[in-house]
């Protein structure tokens, strides 16, 4: 999904709100259906900064990150669309 620098906001502070983890789930469930055996039923919002194993490794920071109750971790980067 290509979005403009305005929408990627939104998008985090909607989407990555604990507030609104309603909106991220069944978004998650409509974009992901295909790829699920079954629904998601429950999010739990994660720190987007990943951990680095080794000193030589980058810090990796997402958009959104997510696990849910099966144990399934969701990493969600939004991407500005150049024209």
């Amino acid at each position: 999904m290509l979005l403009t620098q305005r929408l990627i906001v939104f998008f985090k502070a909607i989407l990555g709100s604990n507030k609104h983890i309603n909106l991220l789930l069944n978004f998650l469930n409509a974009t992901c259906k295909d790829d699920l055996d079954a629904p998601i039923i429950g999010l739990t919002i994660l720190n987007p900064y990943s951990e680095k194993e080794f000193l030589s490794d980058k810090l990796s920071i997402v958009d959104i990150k997510a696990n849910d109750k099966a144990g399934n971790t969701f990493q969600i980067e939004s991407k500005r669309l150049t024209i």
